[in-house]
């Protein structure tokens, strides 16, 4: 099947990663009618990941300030450290001087990253307070992914959506394992940190975790409760495609508050025109499923990653006022820097 030409010529896309120092990303925006890109920088739990892909950002968002932006990220290995919260405002600081347009928080808080005790960082921890204010004082929106989807909880069995998945990843399994918080344990600490900070603005990944099942009455309330509260919808198509209607009773009803997001990552380095190229067919592909979810009532979309999903889905045929909310105008909105 053709890929879908998208019937909205402008996008902005919210989540993407840049793991290599690349440009295959702008020929993947040139081709499918993307204006700007931001890249989310990672390594929370890593400093060295952390400055090496905060730098691959900057490189790349200096070189093409017109089509790409970049939101940083903090590090959490030095949280027992008494000067943590200073040296992490002033890198905040730092970084909106020279173009950082918002701050990344990645689930290593609350699944991964640990103080030094061993014991796990909660969301909540008031030794981020600080940084949470920052944000705010800075006008930098924290575009924030907590937790995983809730099916990683439960039995990799027949019943499981994502247990092709978790299969192939186990490590990723948080079903029988001490010492992990539940997913509502996450979910809880992390609106106790929006709550605690009207401020700051949080955009939450994944349409704020919870549609991985469609809980979208969860994510209507959370967006009910917290007018701080935004959501990007990156990733989240082959779940919600098997909701059409639930998912669409959600885009509608909040419109203003939902982004358009993909989370394409870019891993390594493409040299060759012919490595580029494949690159750009495979998204394409993935592309193309996101935007026919979108703006079609087709009942048999492949999924937009069919190695790991073994269901065709059906598309919510949006009206195209909400259409460029969700594609452009929210991001300019809710994100000052863009």
């Amino acid at each position: 099947m053709e890929n879908y030409k998208s019937r909205i010529a402008h996008k902005i896309d919210v989540h993407t990663h840049l793991f290599a120092d690349t440009d295959c990303m702008l020929h993947l925006m040139d081709t499918h009618g993307v204006e700007k890109s931001i890249l989310l920088a990672m390594g929370m739990d890593n400093q060295e990941v952390m400055k090496y892909n905060e730098s691959i950002c900057f490189k790349h968002t200096r070189a093409h300030p017109d089509r790409l932006a970049v939101m940083v990220t903090f590090d959490l290995t030095t949280i027992d450290e008494p000067d943590y919260a200073r040296k992490q405002r002033e890198h905040l600081a730092r970084s909106k001087e020279v173009g950082a347009v918002g701050i990344k928080v990645s689930k290593e808080l609350g699944l991964v990253a640990r103080e030094r005790s061993g014991i796990l960082i909660a969301p909540d921890d008031p030794r981020l307070d600080p940084v949470w204010d920052k944000a705010s004082e800075l006008g930098m929106p924290v575009l924030i992914h907590i937790g995983d989807p809730p099916a990683y909880w439960r039995p990799v069995d027949e019943y499981n959506p994502w247990r092709l998945l978790l299969e192939e990843i186990p490590a990723w399994v948080y079903y029988g394992r001490e010492n992990f918080p539940s997913f509502e344990e996450l979910m809880r600490r992390r609106n106790n940190v929006i709550r605690k900070h009207p401020n700051t603005t949080f955009i939450g990944a994944h349409l704020g975790s919870d549609a991985w099942d469609m809980e979208v009455a969860h994510v209507a309330a959370n967006l009910d409760e917290f007018p701080n509260f935004f959501v990007d919808a990156s990733a989240v198509v082959d779940e919600a495609g098997r909701h059409p209607e639930k998912t669409r009773e959600l885009f509608v009803k909040c419109a203003d508050r939902i982004m358009h997001g993909t989370d394409i990552i870019v891993m390594s380095a493409l040299d060759k025109t012919s490595e580029v190229e494949q690159w750009t067919e495979e998204m394409g592909r993935y592309n193309s499923t996101i935007f026919r979810f979108y703006e079609t009532e087709d009942e048999a979309i492949p999924p937009s990653e069919p190695r790991l999903r073994n269901w065709n889905i059906r598309g919510i045929n949006l009206p195209d006022d909400i259409l460029r909310k969700i594609y452009y105008e929210n991001a300019r909105r809710i994100i000052p820097g863009l």
